[in-house]
């Protein structure tokens, strides 16, 4: 089955153009009166190879979250039923076996339908089933695609790796949690679920294989005055050995990591800076290959 090669213009446009989850969970408002929420938001990380010289990779994303359906509407608690989705495009520096260049990779884009609760402004939880549409097989020399979309995932903690599996789909479950109380913000979540890689090595006929992931984070700030919160996130990404040199850049199997930020809020404006500091193996500050990141990202929350 041939594939074609996808050009940094096309990456742009899809990263740019896509209604698509909201982000990993951090100061969002939980006005029940906001119906849909729509971001973009950029990525860019260093690479600091042990004997080599610093790299550059990162990311550009379009989130997108909309309210499907509320019961009890009216009353001060309420079910909620959400469609979360997400696309991004990914830039670095990977050279294949051949010296090839690949300077960039389209995404899969995750979708995620989100079944919850929530008692009007101060508490939020929702669940449901997630996959992905793989978008990222249509990149040619998919095995170096992917390499580079690991690389430049790092640069988040390599927070929903599996957008960069350029190899197959994944399905998955998700979960999250958010609470305000006063000043004080909180809230967690998580996923797991599996990828399945159809397309190895180049050849339909290799075995496929499937890829348990998973990941679980937490954030806890304050809202010192109305249009702004301060927070840290703490969070743990993980995934099974993927063999044949598909993995991240050592045979570790989680990465661990510290995502300070700050969110300014004039609705229905909000923008959001945050920095990840990669904690351990196999790109943080206990490892010989250092990667960090910063993301911005800007949006809108919309009322009806």
């Amino acid at each position: 089955m041939p594939f074609r090669i996808v050009p940094p213009a096309l990456v742009l446009v899809a990263a740019l153009s896509t209604p698509a989850l909201a982000q990993s969970r951090t100061g969002e408002r939980l006005d029940p009166a906001i119906e849909r929420r729509v971001s973009g938001e950029a990525t860019v990380g260093v690479l600091e190879p042990y004997g080599s010289h610093d790299r550059l990779y990162g990311a550009l994303g379009v989130y997108a979250s909309g309210r499907l359906h509320t019961w009890d509407e009216g009353a001060e608690a309420r079910g909620i039923v959400e469609l979360d989705g997400t696309l991004r495009g990914f830039f670095g520096e990977v050279y294949d076996d051949a010296g090839s260049l690949r300077c960039c990779a389209i995404a899969s884009s995750t979708l995620s339908l989100m079944i919850g609760w929530t008692d009007g402004a101060s508490v939020r939880v929702r669940g449901g089933p997630a996959i992905t549409l793989p978008f990222a097989m249509l990149n040619s020399r998919a095995s170096s695609a992917q390499y580079l979309t690991q690389l430049a995932l790092a640069a988040t903690g390599f927070w929903d790796a599996w957008e960069g599996f350029a190899l197959g789909p994944s399905a998955l479950a998700r979960a999250d949690v958010d609470v305000r109380s006063g000043v004080l913000i909180a809230g967690a979540d998580l996923a797991a679920g599996a990828a399945f890689w159809l397309w190895r090595d180049g050849f339909w006929d290799e075995p496929p294989i499937a890829v348990a992931h998973y990941q679980i984070g937490g954030y806890v700030g304050i809202e010192p005055i109305e249009w702004l919160a301060l927070g840290t996130r703490v969070q743990v990404a993980g995934w099974s050995d993927y063999g044949d040199g598909h993995a991240t850049p050592s045979d570790a199997d989680a990465q661990v990591s510290l995502v300070p930020f700050a969110r300014w809020m004039g609705p229905p404006w909000f923008v959001e800076v945050r920095g990840t500091m990669n904690l351990d193996e196999p790109v943080g500050f206990a490892s010989r290959s250092l990667m960090w990141g910063v993301r911005l990202a800007a949006g809108v929350e919309l009322e009806p």
